[in-house]
């Protein structure tokens, strides 16, 4: 994907120079061509491309990120402030691993595009110059079987099912229990079986306060709560993000069309 890192559009621009600029693929045919499914080990791998920036499904999905810069852009606005960056080609390797040993690889172009065997790659990403660095604050969802295992909406017998999801931008960071910090989007959810019992829903508001919601989970049911809000001011009254339980029935049609968070 290109993306173009600005200060400011450069439509605004009263004139600009665009230089390009000749750099490698992210990931080299060569180094494509020493994996191999079903021999290459995670060892192997890491002597490859060092350590991966981002690891899934635990330990079974590693994805590394790179980008190359493809030219250097310039411009003026017209009431002369000088605003550059570069347009950026971004690549990602996803590999899945059985056991210790490489099972399938692929590369993806872009952020929002899934593997063949349905891995996405959602928002959160980040790079510094040419290499990407991630974080905790990075989504990798799935529309495999365990997303659909989840969207039966059977539950567990001796367990409450908790659906999170976000219905609106921007990305927002949610802490359950205390022992979980991820980031939603509004293309993906998340489905925790949990202990029966209370539960805590956290999240940071538009100034970062705090903002909580309590939730009785009961053995064997389905919880759906919803993150929603504009953290802008809407007619002089400043609207914050809210936590709230909806129907089940609302629930089931939001998750429906989101894909699964998966956890480190």
């Amino acid at each position: 994907m290109l993306r173009i890192i600005l200060i400011a559009m450069l439509s605004s621009f009263s004139g600009c120079i665009y230089i390009p600029r000749s750099e490698p693929e992210p990931f080299q045919d060569r180094e494509l061509a020493r994996i191999h499914p079903g021999k290459t080990t995670r060892e192997e791998l890491v002597e490859l491309f060092s350590d991966p920036g981002v690891i899934r499904d635990n330990g079974a999905i590693w994805i590394y990120g790179k980008a190359r810069r493809v030219a250097y852009v310039a411009g003026m606005y017209p009431i002369g402030n000088i605003s550059a960056g570069y347009i950026n080609n971004e690549q990602f390797l996803l590999v899945e691993f059985e056991h210790n040993t490489v099972e399938h690889f692929e590369l993806v172009e872009k952020t929002g595009d899934c593997s063949s065997t349905g891995i996405c790659l959602d928002y959160g990403w980040h790079h510094s110059q040419q290499d990407f660095y991630t974080d905790d604050r990075v989504l990798v969802a799935s529309k495999r079987e365990d997303d659909q295992i989840a969207k039966e909406f059977q539950g567990v017998s001796d367990k409450c099912s908790l659906y999170v999801y976000k219905i609106k931008y921007p990305l927002q960071p949610i802490t359950i229990d205390s022992t979980r910090n991820l980031l939603l989007s509004p293309t993906t959810y998340l489905y925790l079986p949990l202990e029966p019992g209370a539960h805590k829903i956290t999240t940071t508001g538009y100034e970062g306060g705090i903002i909580e919601k309590q939730i009785d989970c009961k053995t064997g049911s389905l919880v759906f709560v919803e993150l929603s809000g504009d953290p802008v001011w809407k007619l002089w009254v400043k609207r914050d993000f809210f936590i709230e339980t909806v129907d089940e029935d609302v629930g089931r049609k939001a998750v429906s069309d989101m894909n699964l968070i998966l956890l480190p």
